[in-house]
């Protein structure tokens, strides 16, 4: 959660500068690597402008798990109850597809998150505040981008639950516990 978006909020931030320049033809790049661009913008923009953009990942990070996690188990047990199955019983379709679900639910956090986020992380002090930022771009804007969000979640998430699912329970099987 927090703690390791904030340790590597200062990669995620070079990252974003790095792939947002705009380099001319036969013009050295600004920043060329992660360590001198991490470097260069907290020596001349100071230690806060490295963590410019936190605050939206911070404010996104409980509502995205809570949409995630939360669509996921409601998923699993809409398709158990129809399948007239236990939850662990599920197949792994059904299990895909409550991962999908969640994957899905999750951009309705992470999009305007990710918005803010990017423009705060590009454009440094100058971008504003979130407010501002809102004000700026409006409601619609904090989803742009929100397809190309929904073409990586789903299909993480569709991967990722049923593989944790799995691996859970082949682990508590392994260890002889009884699986719930």
């Amino acid at each position: 959660g927090w703690s390791s978006s904030f340790l590597m909020f200062p990669i995620d931030m070079a990252k974003t500068r790095i792939q947002d320049e705009h380099v001319r033809k036969g013009a050295e790049p600004v920043y060329r690597n992660i360590f001198q661009t991490v470097w260069k913008v907290g020596n001349e923009e100071g230690l806060r402008a490295i963590y410019h953009g936190y605050i939206p990942v911070l404010l996104g990070s409980a509502p995205q798990g809570i949409l995630q996690v939360g669509t996921n188990d409601l998923a699993r047990h809409a398709l158990a109850s129809q399948k007239q199955c236990k939850v662990d019983e599920l197949d792994l379709t059904s299990e895909i597809v409550a991962g999908g679900a969640a994957g899905f639910m999750q951009v309705f956090a992470t999009s305007p998150m990710e918005r803010v986020k990017i423009l705060q992380q590009a454009n440094g002090a100058n971008s504003g505040n979130i407010l501002q930022i809102m004000d700026q771009i409006g409601f619609k804007g904090l989803f742009a981008g929100a397809t190309a969000c929904w073409m990586r979640d789903i299909p993480f998430c569709a991967l990722y639950f049923p593989v944790y699912q799995r691996t859970k329970q082949w682990m508590m099987a392994r260890d002889g516990h009884a699986v719930n």
